[in-house]
């Protein structure tokens, strides 16, 4: 299945937004765009992850990807195109 459903993305999108909001995070002395990631999706512990560097958009791209996917098990298309937009890598398209 390699189509895109609108209302598959709206759904995560909006699991995102409640669950993985981008915030203003306190990195060091200055303020940068991140989520917090809590220890109930990951069994670990709660962690801020920033956007700035690309290796760590990277990590925070792979590790809401498993996410989507243990949750939702919707196409990895719909689920990168969704994580594409929330994380304003890309324009959303609606």
């Amino acid at each position: 299945m390699n189509e895109i459903d609108e209302i598959s993305q709206a759904l995560m999108f909006k699991f995102l937004q409640e669950n993985f909001p981008v915030k203003r995070l306190k990195d060091g002395r200055r303020f940068r765009r991140g989520i917090i990631i809590t220890g109930d999706f990951t069994g670990r512990f709660t962690h801020n992850t920033f956007m700035s560097p690309e290796p760590e958009l990277r990590n925070t791209f792979a590790f809401l990807s498993d996410i989507l996917n243990d949750v939702f098990g919707f196409s990895q298309l719909e689920i990168n195109m969704t994580l594409l937009s929330y994380l304003n890598v890309i324009k959303a398209t609606a």
